[in-house]
């Protein structure tokens, strides 16, 4: 089964994003506001407990997206299996000889395989 790719395949990148944006904007603060130096030093050399500070930030981001990821995909799985699975009770009632006709709870008609189809017209 190929489950082709499409924008919600991109959301493991969307924590990578989202941790390097927490990084820059964390940057920008301790350089602009706190005056802890120039906004290159606050981006490629923070202070030890920033550092600490932001890589977990930032770790937690992609782990939330690679786990968010694993859920879109097991659900895409699901959805491919139960469709199939549709299909082929479908193509089975429709091969039965006799006239098959699904009600709900009022009586209106919800499904009725191809004999009951032609028999009523």
């Amino acid at each position: 089964m190929v489950i082709s790719p499409s924008l919600s395949d991109k959301t493991a990148w969307i924590g990578v994003g989202l941790g390097l944006l927490f990084w820059f904007v964390e940057s920008v603060i301790h350089a602009y506001i706190f005056h802890e130096g120039t906004l290159i030093q606050q981006i490629f050399r923070p202070a030890i407990h920033e550092l600490w500070m932001r890589g977990l930030v930032t770790f937690m981001f992609i782990i939330f997206g690679g786990y968010a990821q694993s859920i879109i995909n097991s659900r895409k799985r699901t959805n491919e299996t139960l469709r199939e699975s549709e299909e082929k009770l479908a193509g089975i009632l429709d091969s039965v000889m006799d006239q098959m006709i699904m009600v709900d709870e009022r009586f209106n008609i919800m499904w009725a395989n191809n004999v009951a189809k032609d028999l009523t017209g």
